[in-house]
């Protein structure tokens, strides 16, 4: 008997010391740093935010939020395939050729979804913002310059004042319910010369629309804004909003 007791105490004894072995190595596999192949901490290091889009205009650095964008920015030296591929620092001093962004009437929200899928049914504002030339036909003067010389005769004669805007104008003699164009010009207080440009065309896959042209001296900024017509009237608190979302957005590097 006494031989069968020390034989059962033995045998507890070694399950015990198995059970603390196990227990011992489960432990410092836990404890363990995960091991991680040298191309899954490459792609690690290398994988850049997709929060934010950025990049420079001349010397004035953007950078803006996804939910904004209403489509992929376009810069000067890659095509969007292979911009999509560079990291945050490369993304950030690559050369931006346009951004577009999209934002809510009146609230100024970020509606670049909003904006992709409502199409010509998107009441908000949608935004480019390109580089601003020191002179060219894309600068408001010259556009309305160029407008006044190259217009046919009674187009030209057709220009007037339009009090409810406090813009000039000038509208093609078919007249807006065949579908024509129109243009307004003046000036903001701080933003100086504004052009817009109205086509009242309405099909399928077209809605009448104005697009705004401004600059923003200080980021030398040029901004096309587009919007519903009934917007117009309030093109002055359209022009002061967009210049303030669009600073919030940028700065001018010092050269």
């Amino acid at each position: 008997m006494k031989g069968r007791g020390l034989a059962r105490q033995s045998t507890v004894y070694c399950v015990a010391l198995m059970l603390l072995a196990m227990l011992l190595i489960l432990r410092g596999t836990l404890n363990s740093p995960t091991s991680v192949s040298t191309n899954e901490l490459s792609e690690k290091s290398t994988q850049r935010p997709t929060t934010s889009t950025c990049g420079r205009f001349g010397s004035t650095y953007v950078s803006v939020g996804e939910r904004y964008l209403s489509r992929q920015a376009e810069y000067n030296n890659f095509d969007i395939p292979v911009a999509l591929k560079l990291s945050q620092i490369e993304q950030c001093q690559a050369k931006l050729k346009v951004l577009s962004m999209a934002l809510a009437w009146p609230t100024m929200a970020p509606a670049g979804e909003e904006s992709s899928r409502l199409g010509t049914e998107f009441r908000g504002l949608e935004l480019m913002l390109s580089r601003r030339t020191p002179s060219g036909s894309s600068r408001p003067k010259a556009m309305v310059d160029d407008f006044l010389m190259s217009s046919h005769k009674r187009f030209r004669e057709n220009a007037a004042f339009y009090p409810s805007l406090g813009l000039f104008g000038a509208t093609e003699n078919k007249g807006l319910s065949k579908g024509g164009s129109s243009m307004f010009w003046g000036s903001h207080d701080e933003q100086g010369d504004v052009v817009f440009i109205c086509n009242w065309e309405r099909s399928e896959t077209v809605a009448p629309r104005c697009a705004g042209t401004f600059l923003i001296p200080v980021l030398t900024l040029k901004i096309k804004v587009e919007m519903a017509p009934e917007t117009l009237p309030d093109w002055r608190v359209v022009v002061q909003k967009v210049t303030k979302s669009v600073v919030a957005h940028g700065r001018l590097d010092e050269a």
